[in-house]
């Protein structure tokens, strides 16, 4: 698992749903990005293909961890 941290310069000033930025609201995206060995960007990329933002939340957890390749419980 990765030790990656929201506020990381090289991305907590990018929007991960194009609206919200990693540094001030980016933490589950973050989390999950740790968990799942991947970038953060590369989590928010993946979720944002997917549909799974709404108004910065992420909409089915559930199916975040599936494209993910998580499990979830």
């Amino acid at each position: 698992m990765l030790d990656q941290k929201q506020t990381d310069p090289r991305w907590k000033n990018l929007t991960y749903d194009g609206v919200n930025t990693f540094g001030a609201d980016g933490c589950l995206v973050v989390s999950l990005a740790n968990l799942s060995d991947k970038n953060p960007i590369d989590v928010a990329s993946i979720l944002k293909n997917n549909n799974l933002f709404t108004n910065g939340y992420i909409n089915d957890s559930a199916k975040a961890a599936q494209v993910l390749g998580l499990d979830y419980n």
